[in-house]
């Protein structure tokens, strides 16, 4: 683009800025009235006014939340009473808030703390009446007043609420006039300014009248009962008019409407006050009024708000996208803007308007005799040029006929004597025209229209060459679209409306492939669902690339044109593509190179083949590839209350893990009379991938980057070699620094990981690359990019989760863990150094130093890994986890799970055995050749269970010093605590998610619900080491420290397990057998407080408790350690949640425990 990039909207004028300013000092209010109250005023706590914040531009219907407060003052208060007592206060106060760039074109409603007090077509609050449907319009002179009572507003008398006071409307005339109220206030006062040149004015005479701004103005009525600030909400209609008066409103339902996306841009590029202030000379006007019409004839409408400062561009093409269309510089250097719309007639490859009337030529309005034959048509033309300027073989379109709405485009066959001036003509596709029985016959009134633009058309013979030839997979394409929106019509509520291609669906083998396209300037539902499904046609066919040399007689091509390609080399036959960009010559001897796309309005006949970069070659298919990621279970609520299924039902979840690109679809079968039959529809498989604990581990492949030191006292990894020292899960891998990092608090991080960058100065600096890395993913990582997933779109649809299998838990189901990330983002970690841009990569280069071992500029490796933030941890029925690395992710479609048509009744469950079919496009595998899979009873009873426990502590900890919290410790955050109670009793409290209260919601860790009181906690106690009698060296028996660093090595890496040992080998650096050393306990409790009060568990007292030769050797004052699980356990469903909290104590024990 050319010259309006880097237009900042939305700039705050100097003058304004000062103005402000004079006015919160002509209104200041004096000392002697402030001294009755002193912080009364400022107990309100008004948001910033217009010298910190922007003002806003806005168009067509959109809502502005929290004006920009100019000034606030005049406060008053009286007293309320009950019985002779002070109950309370009602305030009254005034306040000037700035709206947004002028001019609007009417106030439709305000809300006061979400509540509506004005509202078209409704009294409310209004002392005047009905507010009339369009609202409150503007006047000629820019200012409108009225009244408003309403004092249940808020909660009502005594209560915080009421409303009784007058509002003035500023429209943002440049000639509105200033606020009598606010003049009144500074007159009464008597007061004087004394000037710069020593003239000695009225304080009122230097009031502001703000021309340009809309504005609004509370006149110091009654507003509260409550000392703080209200939240006025306006909503607001601007439609501008600078290109022209026609085409402003689209949808108009007489209260709302949207304005003319085309106007809009217009009034960007123009507009002199933020606008990029282009000439308007320098744009073809009729370019923009005639797709304005055209938006308006389809009912594409924009509108939006813009608060914050945005590039010109990013406007414009957020803007493009929503009406599909293009503005570029024509060969006259106008500016000049396109809608891609279908524009061209493929018989006679004529270019057409809007409105599919042929462009160019000559056109001729006549009348005469029109007649149709048996295979043709005949007409006599009263127009004596038109019948000298025919010619057989001419194309014409014959249209406008009075008797019809036009003739299919015609070849001219013959003509008769110049005496009678006959023309005879057929259809250009040779079909029968006198089969069109929308011409009757008769004299008509005819626009005929001869020599018009056609489009050109390219041949091997005109194409220098073909530089490249790409064309998606379907595998690339898109089937669904959920296009996210605010719906103007239920009151700028978020709303997603949905398109859906079957036809992409079928030949994808059911596979469901979803594309998320947020439109902020959409606010009717119509608007919506056109839209999302044009976004559909352009996602869903496998779409070809060219990019095409050609000579410089095609230079007047601009983005938008179309062009006819056929190259039978690259299996091109009435291929339309669509130009996207245009490279002009440098000089006369250059070519033009010219890339674009097929058009999507361009349906084909038979398939395009497909290929790389040099030709269309045909690929086949890989092969369908059965998952080895399988876990079958039961469905959680959630998922049942989503997809509306019976609620005395359980449903097998099957979740299997997509093993590649190109499988991408499962389903479940069981065996039935001897045939499998299937039992779940096909469903999309999760893309899957490895978590990288830390990112060191990129690099564990390189024999001298070992993980960690376990004889090291140090209580996290320690990684020596030529990759520095590195810190384990959400930490930063090369250097600490206890100013950066973000903590997880309460399950939720933000850009918690950080790294180390070195500048060119060998500097170390500092920089966030998200929450979770993950690599080794079964799919591309376009794939599964993802920004701005909102806490809503987790909680109520289900976007962004993922479950992950921590690789330390052995398969214990136990300690999986569902996560939600709202933002998914490339990054490539580099192994090396790039001395001149020490930040590389699609999106963040970690670039690593490495001595002298690395040359400058040199880049020895590069890992491409998606990086997950803004993570809610611990989510459905499961508790937060250490993930550490080789932990298995999958990706959960929230649209697409696999899971049983039919569901078991609950209280008669059965374990029930599946085999699993995969589909890729090439074909699938048969069930016959799968390996049975069971899930058990227990697993289908998952939606029952109570879940686990929040909000942890223990010994009166905050919540956050146990689980979902990073802690900061020495330099290090850890994802994992050991917790020191200092003797052998703790008290544990925690908060409960109760399952029966809001099932259909993913509740949020930090989130609690009123306490179950039917629940308990389930305690298991692992002991790591004991004065274990079966080392018969004192000396050889672990030590405390060494205690400690085997607990870390089981938090971080599950690399102790149960007892016996699951593994085998000497993995102690002591020396010591690693057979003999297991849990040397296990024991449980099962609680009997419930989350109101604390449960008090004696870690000696339950050890010595256990049964003989099941006891645990410890020694009275010694330190040891324990891994602690909790669980939640319903005592009325005699069940316990399926998910588990696992953390470390150190405990001193209090007595001998022998094991006799």
């Amino acid at each position: 683009m050319t010259g309006f990039e880097y237009l900042v909207i939305a700039i705050v004028m100097a003058v304004v800025s000062a103005a402000v300013s004079g006015l919160s000092m002509l209104l200041a209010p004096k000392p002697d009235i402030e001294e009755a109250e002193p912080s009364a005023l400022g107990d309100f706590g008004f948001p910033t006014n217009l010298e910190s914040r922007y003002i806003p531009v806005v168009w067509g219907s959109t809502r502005i939340s929290g004006p920009n407060v100019i000034w606030y003052g005049e406060l008053s208060t009286n007293a309320l009473t009950t019985g002779g007592n002070v109950v309370g206060y009602e305030y009254s106060i005034g306040i000037d808030m700035a709206l947004c760039w002028g001019e609007l074109d009417s106030i439709t409603a305000i809300q006061l703390d979400d509540e509506f007090f004005i509202k078209a077509g409704e009294q409310r609050a209004h002392t005047g009446g009905t507010v009339p449907l369009a609202g409150f319009t503007k006047t000629t002179s820019g200012h409108r007043r009225i009244r408003v009572t309403d004092h249940s507003l808020t909660g009502g008398p005594k209560r915080g609420g009421g409303i009784d006071g007058d509002i003035s409307f500023y429209f943002g005339t440049q000639d509105q006039p200033i606020n009598e109220w606010l003049i009144g206030k500074l007159n009464d006062s008597g007061e004087t300014e004394t000037l710069t040149n020593g003239d000695v004015v009225p304080r009122a005479s230097l009031l502001p009248h703000y021309g340009g701004v809309a504005r609004m103005v509370w006149e110091g009525g009654k507003l509260t009962e409550r000392a703080t600030a209200p939240q006025f909400q306006v909503h607001v209609q601007r439609f501008p008019t600078m290109l022209t008066t026609s085409y402003a409103k689209i949808r108009d339902d007489g209260t709302t409407a949207d304005a003319n996306p085309m106007h809009v841009i217009y009034e960007i590029l123009t507009d002199v006050d933020w606008g990029l202030a282009i000439d308007p000379s320098l744009i073809n006007r009729e370019s923009f009024i005639a797709a304005a019409k055209k938006c308006s004839e389809e009912g594409n409408g924009f509108s939006r708000t813009i608060d914050s400062p945005k590039q010109a561009f990013g406007v414009i093409q957020s803007i493009s996208d929503q009406v599909n269309g293009v503005l570029f510089q024509n060969e006259d250097g106008l500016f000049e803007y396109t809608l891609n719309r279908k524009t061209y007639e493929e018989t006679t490859n004529a270019i057409l308007d809007y409105d599919g009337n042929p462009v160019g030529g000559t056109t001729y309005t006549t009348d005469g005799i029109f007649q149709t034959g048996a295979v043709g048509a005949d007409a006599r033309f009263g127009d004596d040029a038109l019948w000298d300027a025919l010619e057989v073989g001419d194309q014409i379109f014959v249209t406008n006929v009075t008797e019809g709405s036009g003739l299919k485009p015609c070849v001219v066959t013959s003509k008769s004597s110049a005496a009678t001036k006959f023309v005879f003509f057929a259809s250009t596709t040779g079909e029968d025209l006198g089969a069109d029985n929308t011409f009757t016959g008769g004299s008509i009134v005819a626009t005929v229209q001869k020599g018009f633009n056609t489009v050109p058309i390219l041949t091997p013979a005109s194409i220098i060459k073909v530089k490249t030839a790409d064309r998606q997979s379907w595998d690339q394409t898109f089937n669904t679209v959920h296009l996210k929106y605010l719906d103007r019509t239920q009151e700028f509520k978020e709303a997603v409306a949905n398109a859906v291609d079957s036809g992409n669906m079928a030949i994808r083998r059911g596979k469901k492939s979803i594309k998320q396209v947020d439109m902020q300037g959409i606010r009717h539902p119509a608007t919506a669902a056109t839209v999302a499904q044009r976004f559909l046609k352009s996602y869903s066919y496998p779409l070809t690339t060219l990019t095409l040399e050609v000579s410089r007689d095609l230079s007047y091509l601009r983005p938008g044109s179309i062009l006819e390609v056929n190259h039978p080399d690259f299996g091109l036959f009435d291929f339309y593509m669509r130009v996207l960009e245009v490279g002009l010559p440098q000089d006369s001897s250059g070519n033009v190179v010219v890339k674009g796309i097929r058009d999507v309005f361009d349906e084909p006949t038979s398939s395009i083949q497909v290929g790389g970069s040099a030709s269309l070659a045909q690929v086949v298919p890989a092969d369908a590839v059965f998952p080895t990621s399988i876990e079958l279970t039961g469905l959680p609520e959630f998922y049942h209350q989503q997809l509306g299924l019976i609620n005395s039902q359980a449903h097998t979840w099957h979740i299997l893990g997509g093993p590649n690109a190109t499988t991408t679809s499962a389903q479940a079968f069981q065996l039935d009379g001897g045939a499998y039959l299937d039992v779940s529809d096909q469903a999309t498989m999760p893309p899957t991938g490895r978590i990288v604990g830390h990112t060191s581990d990129v690099w564990l492949d390189r024999a001298q980057a070992s993980r960690y030191d376990r004889n090291s006292s140090s209580t996290d990894y320690y990684v020596p070699g030529p990759y520095g020292a590195s810190a384990g899960p959400h930490t930063n891998p090369v250097r600490h620094n206890s100013n950066v990092g973000s903590p997880m608090v309460e399950g939720f991080s933000n850009n918690a990981m950080w790294g180390a960058f070195k500048n060119n100065a060998d500097r170390y600096f500092d920089k966030s690359i998200g929450d979770i890395l993950v690599r080794d993913l079964s799919v591309s990582i376009g794939r599964l990019e993802a920004t701005s997933i909102t806490e809503e779109q987790v909680k109520n649809l289900g976007y962004g989760l993922a479950l992950v299998r921590p690789a330390w838990a052995n398969g214990d189901k136990r300690y999986d863990e569902i996560i939600a990330f709202t933002s998914a983002r490339p990054v490539t970690l580099y192994f090396g150094w790039a001395y001149r841009n020490p930040l590389i990569g699609p999106a963040l280069g970690l670039d690593f130093s490495v001595g002298t071992n690395v040359p400058r500029d040199q880049i020895i490796e590069a890992h491409p890994c998606l990086s997950l933030s803004g993570v809610y941890r611990g989510l459905l029925d499961t508790g937060i986890q250490t993930l550490n690395t080789g932990s298995e992710i999958l990706f959960l479609d929230q649209d697409d799970p696999m899971y049983d048509r039919v569901g078991q009744i609950t209280g008669s469950l059965t374990n029930q055995t599946y085999r699993h079919a995969a589909y890729s496009p090439a074909g699938g595998t048969a069930p016959e050749d799968a390996t049975d899979r069971t899930v058990t009873v227990d697993e289908l009873k998952r939606r029952l269970r109570p879940l686990p426990p929040t909000k942890l502590r223990i010994n009166g900890d905050t919540p956050n010093q146990l689980w979902g919290y990073n802690h900061y410790d020495d330099g290090r955050y850890e994802q994992y605590s050991v917790k020191d109670i200092g003797t052998s009793s703790m008290t544990l409290n925690w908060s409960t998610h109760n399952h029966s209260v809001n099932p259909g919601v993913v509740k949020l860790y930090s989130e609690n619900d009123a306490v179950d009181t039917d629940e308990r906690l389930l305690v298991g106690l692992k002991l790591i080491d004991d004065d274990r009698i079966e080392i018969a060296t004192v000396a050889d028996r672990p030590n405390a420290d060494e205690r400690n660093r085997h607990l870390l090595a089981r938090l971080k890496e599950g690399w102790m397990p149960t007892n016996p040992p699951l593994r085998g080998g000497t993995e102690y650096t002591e020396g010591v057998d690693r057979t003999t050393l297991g849990f040397a306990a296990s024991t449980s409790l099962l609680g009997s407080a419930n989350a109101n009060s604390a449960e008090v568990v004696d870690i000696t007292a339950r050890f010595n408790a256990m049964a003989n030769g099941t006891k645990p050797e410890l020694t009275s004052g010694q330190v040891y350690f324990v891994e602690v699980s909790v669980q939640s356990y319903s005592v009325a469903d005699n069940l316990v949640s399926r998910g588990a909290q696992r953390f470390g104590v150190k405990f001193t024990a209090t007595a001998n425990v022998t094991n006799t």
